[in-house]
């Protein structure tokens, strides 16, 4: 009983620092965020946050796989009738969505940070991708491209292109850029199709 008491203490100090986080970071970069103004944001002792984390890059890499974690609970569930190419969009609008509730702060955090943040995300969706990629070879039809090679290539494509899509001025909409996506990913899925040999 005391365990989860203790359990349930630890759940509320991240989860009130977290909230802390998401509050600040609206306002600052990541760089200019102490653990301290973090810590009074969440009532929560310097002592208890140095319990949990090592500083404060200790703290968001875990917030980030907090964000990721819940970004594959959410993600589409595999169909046996989905291509690649529908699957691929789903999960490339899926992320923009995630983004744009800034569940992920890219904005806020600099550039040496934010090759982690990306390297995280991209496993993520890298597992995700072979999963579905290697039910589908099963069930549908087998692709001439190991599915782990395939599915680097479309989780650093995923990421590439939305990340880039938040962190550049763009020229086109949100729904033209999108559809600029579908169309590559239509025209790579007819490449695969067409087997080599």
């Amino acid at each position: 009983m005391e365990e989860k008491k203790t359990d349930l203490r630890v759940l509320k100090t991240k989860q009130a620092l977290r909230n802390s986080f998401i509050d600040l970071i609206r306002e600052k970069t990541f760089e200019s965020i102490t653990v301290n103004e973090l810590c009074d944001q969440a009532m929560v002792r310097r002592a208890t946050f140095y319990k949990h984390y090592a500083d404060k890059y200790d703290f968001v890499i875990d917030y980030i796989r907090e964000q990721i974690t819940q970004f594959h609970h959410e993600l589409t569930e595999y169909h046996p009738d989905t291509t690649p190419a529908d699957y691929c969009t789903k999960m490339f609008l899926r992320f923009i969505s995630f983004i744009e509730q800034e569940r992920i702060p890219l904005k806020a955090i600099e550039n040496h940070l934010f090759s982690i943040i990306a390297s995280i995300i991209t496993e993520e969706i890298y597992a995700d991708m072979l999963n579905y990629l290697e039910s589908y070879t099963k069930e549908q039809t087998p692709v001439p491209v190991d599915t782990k090679i395939l599915s680097s290539f479309y989780s650093g494509g995923i990421v590439r292109l939305a990340t880039d899509w938040f962190m550049k001025p763009q020229t086109m909409s949100l729904d033209d850029y999108v559809a600029q996506f579908q169309k590559m990913a239509a025209i790579f899925e007819a490449g695969l199709a067409t087997n080599p040999s």
